[in-house]
C-alpha cells in the first residue's frame, strides 16, 4: 500500500515539476483568423506582444466556407495574464503590479487603439512563425464573428502578403508591351 501511495506521489510531483506549474496558471484564450498561409506556425508557437512572449498557439485549423468556396486559417491563442503588469511613475519611483482590470475588457480597449495579430518569422533557418501582437492604429478592425464565445483579435497581412498583392495588381502584360515598344 505504501509503495503505491509513494508512486502516485512521485508521479504528481514529477508532473508539477516538468509541467512547469501550468496546471495552476490561469490562461485566457483568443482566436485570430488569417487569410494567408500559416506554413511554419504550429501548436506551441510563441505569441509575443511587443517582443515579449505572453502565450502560445494552442490550435491551428483550416476552415472551409462551402458557400464562397474559400478557406481561412483559425489560430487559437492562449495567453497568460501574469506575463504583463502595470506600472506607474509616482514621485520618480516605478512600481510594477499585475494588471488589475478585466483582461477581456482590456483587450477590447487595446483593439480599439490598434492591437492586431500578425504572423512573423521567428527563425529564418527553420521557417518557423510566431504570432506577433502589436499596434497598427491605421489598420481597420475586421472581425469575422465566427466563434462568439471567444474574443477575436483582428489580423493584418504580413509584409510578404502586401508585396504579393501589390505585384498582382500591376498591369504586367501592359508593362511588357510598353517596354518592348520602347526597346524597338
Amino acid at each position: 500500500g505504501a509503495f503505491v501511495v509513494g508512486a502516485v506521489a512521485l508521479i504528481v510531483v514529477s508532473i508539477l515539476l516538468f509541467g512547469g506549474g501550468r496546471f495552476f496558471k490561469k490562461s485566457i484564450s483568443y482566436v485570430a483568423y488569417f487569410d494567408g498561409s500559416v506554413k511554419g506556425l504550429g501548436v506551441g508557437s510563441k505569441v509575443q506582444l511587443k517582443g515579449v512572449t505572453v502565450g502560445q498557439v494552442k490550435d491551428v485549423r483550416l476552415l472551409f466556407n462551402p458557400e464562397k468556396l474559400s478557406f481561412i486559417n483559425r489560430v487559437l491563442i492562449e495567453t497568460e495574464p501574469g506575463k504583463a503588469s502595470t506600472y506607474s511613475e509616482i514621485a520618480g519611483e516605478i512600481t510594477a503590479e499585475e494588471v488589475p482590470t478585466d483582461p477581456e475588457e482590456l483587450v477590447s480597449q487595446l483593439i480599439n487603439r490598434g492591437l492586431r495579430a500578425k504572423l512573423e518569422l521567428e527563425s529564418f533557418v527553420t521557417g518557423k512563425l510566431l504570432v506577433a501582437l502589436d499596434f497598427f492604429p491605421e489598420s481597420r478592425v475586421r472581425l469575422r464573428g465566427i466563434e462568439p464565445q471567444l474574443k477575436e483579435i483582428p489580423t493584418v497581412p504580413t509584409e510578404f502578403e502586401k508585396i504579393a498583392k501589390a505585384l498582382s495588381e500591376l498591369p504586367l502584360e501592359e508593362l511588357v508591351y510598353q517596354t518592348n515598344d520602347a526597346i524597338k
